[in-house]
C-alpha cells in the first residue's frame, strides 16, 4: 500500500502537534510495511527530497508569508499540489491521499480528483473550535475550507469521539462517515539518563515547585486560568513557580497579566526549548498543567503521563477520554482559577496519591496510545477505503 500524506509541517519544521503527529504515525505506519510519503513546505537549508527512518520526505517552495494570511496559505498548497502531482507521476501512482487540516486539504481535493483516488483527512482541530465561534471574515473563510474538505473526504479522522461529534455537528458531516484513531506518545523517548539538578535549577529555585505549562500561547489554552491560580496556591503557604514552554500572540498579555498580579518572578517564559529539554523538563517538574478551554485530544498530557509527570487537566474535550479523575490524573471544570489551584495543591500534598497516578497514567500511555497500535487502527481505516474504492465505480478513466 503507498500512500501520500499532504502537511504544511513535518520535522524538523515545527509549528505546532501536527508535525511531530505526522512523523510518529508515518514511522509507525513504515513498520507496518505501509509505502509513505510525505509532501510539506521547505525551509532554509532543507533537502528537497530525504528518505527519514523509512518515511520518504518531499519539500517544495512554499513561499514567505505576506500581508494576506489566507493568499499565503492558498498559493502555498498549489505548490503543494503540483509538487504531489509530480511525484505522483514519478513513483506511478498512490493508493489512498492523506490530508491534514485545512492546510493541506485544497491541495488534498485537487489531487483527488486528479488521479481519482480515495482521500482521507485528519481533522486536528476546527476553525469554529479555536475561535469558540466564527467571528470575522477569515475565520468564516477558513470555516468553508474545512467544511468543503469533510464533504470532498472518503473518510474524516478525529483524535477523540470529542472531535468526532464536533466535527459531526459543525459540519453536519453524518457520524458513521467519521473514525476516531487517538495520537500516540513514543514512552522510550522520556526514558534517558541526565543530571535531574542541573536541568531543575535551569528553571526554578531547589526550594520552588515547578508548574509546568507547555503549550501555545493563545486563549484556548488557558495560561492566563493558570497564572489566576497561581496566586492561590502561593496564600496556602506552597512555594511554585510556573514555567511556560511555548510561543503565541498572547505572550505579552500574559506577561502583563502575571505582573499585574506581582507574580514577575513567579512565572519564567522560556520560548520554545528543545525536545530533548523539554523532555527532560516533564521529567524534574511537580506538576504538569492543561487548563484549556478547547482541546481536540491534548497531546501534552500524554508526554505528561509518558514522563510519570502528574496531572491536572480541564475537564473537556478529548482531555476528558485521556485523563481518568483520580485515576490517571485530577479533572477540573474549565475556566475555573480556584478549581485548578485546588487540584495542584492536591497533588503536591499527597505524595502517595502523586505516585499512584503517575504509576496508572504510565500504563495507560502503554497500552492504549502506542504508536504501532495507532499505526494498525489506521491501516485498517486505509484498507476498508480501498476495499470501497475497489468495488466501486469511482475511478480513474
Amino acid at each position: 500500500m503507498r500512500v501520500l500524506h499532504l502537511s504544511w509541517e513535518f520535522p524538523p519544521r515545527i509549528i505546532g502537534g501536527l508535525a511531530s503527529h505526522l512523523f510518529d504515525l508515518s514511522r509507525a505506519l513504515t513498520r507496518r510495511g505501509v509505502e509513505i510519503h510525505v509532501v510539506t513546505c521547505n525551509f532554509p537549508g532543507a533537502k528537497e527530497y530525504e528518505l527519514v527512518e523509512g518515511v520518504n520526505v518531499h519539500r517544495f517552495e512554499a513561499y514567505a508569508a505576506g500581508d494576506s494570511f489566507l493568499g499565503w496559505a492558498l498559493r502555498m498548497q498549489k505548490n503543494m499540489e503540483r509538487k504531489g502531482c509530480d511525484l505522483i507521476n514519478i513513483i506511478k501512482g498512490v493508493d489512498v491521499i492523506h490530508a491534514h487540516d485545512w492546510l493541506s486539504g485544497v491541495a488534498g481535493i485537487g489531487l483527488k480528483h486528479l488521479y481519482k483516488k480515495p482521500l482521507i483527512t485528519t481533522m486536528h482541530s476546527t476553525e469554529y473550535g479555536r475561535r469558540n465561534g466564527i467571528h470575522n471574515d477569515l475565520q468564516a473563510c477558513i470555516h468553508e475550507i474545512e467544511s468543503w474538505l469533510c464533504y470532498e473526504s472518503w473518510r474524516i479522522i478525529t483524535c477523540s469521539y470529542y472531535m468526532r461529534d464536533h466535527v459531526s455537528w459543525c459540519f453536519r458531516v453524518p457520524e458513521n462517515k467519521v473514525c476516531v484513531v487517538p495520537n500516540g506518545v513514543d514512552v522510550t523517548k522520556f526514558n534517558f539518563d541526565f543530571n535531574y539538578w542541573e536541568i531543575r535549577n535551569r528553571f526554578a529555585h531547589a526550594s520552588e515547585k515547578i508548574l509546568l505549562f507547555v503549550g501555545r500561547l493563545v486563549p484556548e489554552k488557558g495560561l492566563d486560568v493558570l497564572i489566576k491560580a497561581l496566586p492561590i496556591i502561593l496564600s496556602k503557604g506552597v512555594n511554585a513557580k510556573i514555567v511556560v514552554v511555548g510561543e503565541g500572540p498572547q505572550r505579552d498579555e500574559y506577561q502583563r497579566l502575571a505582573n499585574d498580579h506581582g507574580l514577575g518572578n513567579k512565572i519564567l517564559f522560556t520560548g520554545h526549548i528543545d525536545d530533548w529539554t523539554l523532555r527532560a523538563l516533564y521529567r524534574v517538574a511537580d506538576v504538569a498543567i492543561v487548563p484549556s478551554r478547547f482541546e481536540p485530544f491534548g497531546i501534552v498530557a500524554l508526554e505528561a503521563m509518558a514522563a510519570h509527570c502528574p496531572l491536572v487537566a480541564s475537564s473537556i474535550g478529548g482531555l476528558d477520554e485521556i485523563v481518568d479523575h483520580e485515576g490517571t490524573g485530577l479533572k477540573v471544570p474549565p475556566n475555573n482559577p480556584e478549581a485548578l489551584a485546588w487540584g495542584i495543591l492536591r497533588i503536591i500534598r499527597d505524595v502517595g496519591f502523586k505516585d499512584w497516578i503517575v504509576n496508572n497514567a504510565y500504563q495507560k500511555c502503554l497500552w492504549n496510545y502506542n504508536w504501532d497500535k495507532i499505526a494498525e487502527w489506521t491501516t485498517g481505516v486505509y484498507e476498508a477505503i480501498l476495499h470501497e474504492y475497489n468495488t466501486g465505480s469511482w475511478k480513474p478513466v
